[in-house]
């Protein structure tokens, strides 16, 4: 990778973009100069028990860093799970709004304008002995903002149809990713924040009930938002 800074000559440089005009040129710096690449930025879903104190006290953020892996020591902080789910057609069954914790005055965000990336992975399964199908059939992606009460504002929804479905009585996981606009103004006194909602429903006529669950790992990139 470190050759990606050389030019043909082996001299150091680094092509630019003007986002202005998309002109391409190169960049070159003198010997012994620090060059910094900055990578896209990506936050993090995730749940946490002391919640971030602002507003209505938030317990689920979007974060720089993923939470130590054994933060608090709590295996709940790596799931949103809902349990004994009986609907036979697609139903919502988990909705949770993300909120940026620690981004207060935006600027490490990107200039608006393009797509960026949501990405949630999940978990389903039977919840009882016999056989039966259940399906994990969209997620549902909204970009926004909330206020210091909760309300939350979409400016951007996309869905992913991951069509998943299992039989196992233990979890099984699909990731699902949708393309969202980042294109609106953040107002005074409001965060970004990602809503995601997942569907699901199990085979008409069995005994089955069945769960599900939002993944957002401590120490992991298990769901994320990248810019």
């Amino acid at each position: 990778m470190e050759n990606a800074l050389l030019d043909a000559n082996y001299k150091p440089s680094l092509l630019a973009e003007d986002v202005d005009t998309g002109k391409t040129g190169r960049l070159r710096c003198r010997k012994g100069a620090l060059v910094v690449v900055v990578g896209p930025l990506v936050l993090i879903l995730q749940k946490v028990s002391d919640k971030h104190p602002w507003g209505n006290n938030f317990a689920y953020l979007l974060m720089p860093n993923p939470s130590p892996s054994d933060l608090d020591g709590d295996n709940t902080l790596d799931y949103e799970e809902k349990t004994g789910i009986t609907d036979t057609t697609e139903a919502e069954q988990i909705n949770k709004t993300f909120v940026s914790a620690d981004l207060e005055h935006y600027d490490v965000l990107p200039v608006k304008g393009g797509y960026i990336r949501a990405v949630a992975q999940a978990g389903i399964a039977r919840t009882g002995s016999t056989s039966g199908d259940v399906y994990l059939t969209k997620i549902t992606f909204d970009l926004g903002y909330v206020d210091s009460s909760g309300d939350f504002t979409s400016k951007s929804s996309a869905n992913a149809t991951p069509n998943f479905s299992t039989n196992s009585t233990d979890y099984q996981l699909c990731s699902g990713q949708a393309w969202l606009d980042w294109d609106f103004d953040i107002p005074n006194e409001c965060r970004l924040a990602l809503r995601v909602k997942l569907y699901g429903y199990k085979a008409a006529g069995g005994t089955e009930n069945f769960k599900m669950k939002l993944c957002c790992g401590r120490g992991s990139y298990d769901s994320y938002l990248e810019f």
